[in-house]
């Protein structure tokens, strides 16, 4: 799992990360445009060699600003970081205020092409303020985490969105798994926290390490556009004294917290937003909720739960065994359709549900179950019910889809749509009028003559469409003779379907 702290300048985001770094033995990857850099260490807040004594880190004081690190090499470096901690099934933390490089290497983020000279050439004509205008037009979220002097960025950003047709696919395609958390601040606090750093960094020689920086030319790169070098430099040329330097920088500083708040509440979906504290306490806690699992199942396995985006169609007796058993399993993305009311009768096999949840929505009382069992689950529900018009609306990309409904039309439509998208699928049969859930056994849909699965079968050979590929869970016991006017239902029979459903799906990742 990827535990994402982010925050506004001077939150107190990098003292949470190392704590849990250093208690849980999990490597930091900074996401700080300037922390990068070894040369900017008094301006850039970076933690001392003291605190990171014993923590594993990337991208914190490991480059120089003679060779900048960009947002598309940091991309490629944090990925192949990613890549080799998630293989050997190690936890990680990316901790930082630049957002912009959050969201370039965990999400489906891919740059145009670099030679767009004519744009670029229409771009120079303009001034900062006409070029920064332009690129609040096209997108206000980016254009706050941007200052409108620093040109090349906004040009950069500006050319970016302007080629978004040329990318493959949303940049908001979330490629790993990750939660994501804000540091919740009060502003006042916030601006106390900033003004002390402020501060401190002064105290520390702020200036001296940016009178050293400024006698080699080859220091003066993008890297030195960070808030308080751009302006002591500028102060120092103006003959400025150190308190008027003091106020410039808390005034820049203030202004980028405001601008990354409003970042971080309009381009990341399902960010927890918690104190310091309680960020800490949730990410201990979902370490070991996950921990038994894990060393339960194979590195490999365990990664492609944690990656995998699932679709359960039905919240009945099989479908709240699956989604229960998926939930508590360590799925991070799930989302389960159904369009019925909890009634009475539901209660005698739907697990999910008690009596004070009579009459409302299934699909409100799963998302509160989910919630209450992994807080950080991104839960997912749609009040509707599956047949073909469902299937030709979803629009999301799952890895895996979980059928727990009793109509055949709308199973045959599920099992059409994962065809043609090339999904995994497991089909529930009848559990119905069945005693034994020792008779419960995972196949193909062609093993079973269950009356359920005969009239998909019969509906799919009339659509010229094969089924002996299609996944199922079926029972072989005898349906019991019923003569009543509703089906009767042990809670033992579909329960265990369901847990086969989610024992299948372990076989088949």
């Amino acid at each position: 799992m990827i535990y994402v702290i982010l925050g506004t300048t001077a939150s107190g985001k990098t003292n949470v990360a190392i704590d849990l770094a250093r208690k849980f033995n999990m490597p930091i990857i900074g996401a700080d445009a300037y922390q990068i850099y070894k040369e900017l260490e008094k301006g850039s807040a970076a933690p001392t060699e003291e605190e990171l004594q014993g923590v594993k880190t990337y991208f914190i004081k490991d480059h120089t600003i003679k060779n900048p690190v960009n947002i598309k090499l940091y991309q490629d470096e944090c990925r192949k970081i990613l890549n080799e901690q998630i293989k050997k099934g190690q936890d990680v933390i990316i901790c930082g205020g630049s957002f912009l490089y959050v969201k370039a290497s965990l999400f489906s983020y891919e740059f145009p092409e670099e030679n767009d000279d004519t744009i670029k050439k229409e771009l120079d004509l303009l001034s900062n303020e006409e070029l920064y205008a332009r690129l609040k037009s096209l997108n206000a979220e980016v254009a706050s985490e941007l200052h409108m002097n620093n040109r090349k960025r906004v040009a950069r950003a500006i050319i970016n969105l302007m080629n978004e047709h040329k990318r493959t696919e949303s940049n908001d395609r979330l490629l790993y798994p990750a939660v994501f958390y804000a540091i919740d601040i009060d502003r006042e606090d916030n601006i106390k926290n900033i003004n002390l750093r402020t501060e401190k960094m002064f105290e520390e020689g702020f200036v001296d390490e940016v009178k050293e920086l400024i006698k080699d030319e080859r220091n003066l790169t993008t890297a030195f556009e960070a808030i308080g070098y751009k302006q002591i430099k500028e102060g120092l040329e103006l003959g400025q004294s150190i308190e008027d330097m003091k106020t410039i920088v808390n005034i820049k500083t203030r202004q980028y917290a405001k601008r990354q708040k409003t970042f971080l509440k309009h381009q990341f979906e399902n960010i927890n937003w918690m104190k310091k504290e309680d960020i800490f306490k949730s990410i201990e806690n979902d370490i070991l909720f996950r921990q038994r699992t894990k060393s339960s199942l194979s590195i490999e396995k365990y990664n492609s739960i944690e990656s995998k985006k699932i679709l359960v169609a039905g919240a009945g007796g099989v479908g709240c065994a699956a989604i229960e058993s998926l939930i508590r399993l360590g799925i991070n993305d799930l989302t389960v359709v159904d369009f019925d009311y909890v009634s009475p009768s539901n209660l005698n096999r739907q697990t999910i549900y008690s009596s004070n949840d009579l009459n409302r929505k299934k699909v409100d009382v799963v998302k509160e179950y989910a919630k209450k069992i992994n807080p950080l689950i991104k839960m997912s529900t749609v009040d509707a019910k599956v047949d073909e018009n469902f299937c030709k609306g979803l629009n999301e990309k799952y890895d895996f889809i979980f059928d727990c409904i009793d109509d055949v039309s709308a199973k045959v439509s599920l099992i059409i749509y994962a065809k043609e998208n090339k999904i995994p699928l497991i089909v529930c049969c009848g559990t119905a009028k069945k005693q034994d859930s020792s008779q419960v056994r995972c196949g193909f849909l062609s093993d079973t003559g269950d009356g359920l699965a005969k009239a998909i079968k019969k509906r799919l050979k009339e659509k010229n469409i094969s089924f002996n590929d299609v996944f199922s869970v079926y029972s072989i016991e005898q349906s019991i003779k019923n003569n009543e006017s509703f089906l009767p239902s042990m809670p033992t029979v579909p329960l265990a379907a369901g847990l086969a459903m989610v024992s299948y799906f372990l076989k088949l990742i």
